[in-house]
């Protein structure tokens, strides 16, 4: 007698959401829309897209975001529709997070004057490494412009790679994200020229490698990428 082949269930997703919550996301567009508001309707429809027993935590990234971790949303998402044939208990979720998440960003204004990146990955590692099971995601929405505490990525003409790397290093900041899918969208060039933006983007690639993480978007849009749910 041979068993039936049962298929290996998928994984589930942890995902860590980003939102920038400095000065710099307060840039107005030429549409007259903060990049803060963008970054919360992006990581909304994000929530709204994830898949079936997702669990998701939204983090502010400030100017302390390591020392004082801000948590602005978490939540998970039912494994599958339930039992009732009218109502989808999964969309159900997804909507009532995605209109959670918006609910939260707009009573958060973007008011930081320095940009603790780093502190905010090195929280969000430990985050996600509590659900060793899961398939992690590590989504960002923000400019990048670490600023504090050093080094300073955001002041110079161009991001000095190497040094600022060596700085990261020798202080022990880089993030352990072994193992995690990293997006990074909506970094924005108000106020920066060309030369800037691309050593910022050399920057945090060579970051995100040294970290174990794969980096899989570093863009100005926020196209988000669907992390395995129906949409």
């Amino acid at each position: 007698y041979m068993a039936p082949c049962r298929p290996a269930l998928a994984q589930p997703l942890d995902a860590a959401v980003g939102i920038d919550l400095s000065l710099t996301s307060a840039a107005k567009d030429y549409d007259g829309s903060l990049e803060h508001t963008k970054n919360v309707d992006a990581a909304a429809r994000l929530i709204g897209g994830l898949p079936p027993a997702a669990r998701f935590r939204v983090i502010g990234i400030t100017d302390q975001s390591f020392s004082r971790p801000l948590i602005l949303l978490a939540g998970q998402l039912p494994k599958d529709r339930g039992p009732l044939e009218f109502i989808d208990q999964v969309a159900v979720a997804r909507k009532r997070s995605a209109a959670d998440m918006r609910a939260v960003g707009r009573a958060t204004p973007a008011k930081y004057a320095q940009t603790d990146v780093i502190g905010f990955l090195l929280v969000a590692a430990d985050l996600l490494h509590q659900s060793p099971q899961s398939r992690k995601a590590l989504v960002i929405f923000s400019d990048m412009r670490h600023s504090a505490p050093p080094p300073n990525i955001e002041a110079p003409k161009v991001v000095p790679i190497a040094s600022a790397l060596r700085a990261v290093e020798r202080r022990n900041q880089v993030a352990d994200l072994r193992g995690v899918d990293v997006y990074v969208y909506g970094v924005h060039a108000a106020g920066k020229d060309v030369a800037y933006w691309q050593s910022l983007r050399a920057f945090w690639t060579q970051y995100f490698a040294k970290s174990g993480a794969a980096l899989k978007a570093f863009s100005m849009m926020r196209d988000v990428m669907d992390l395995g749910g129906a949409r």
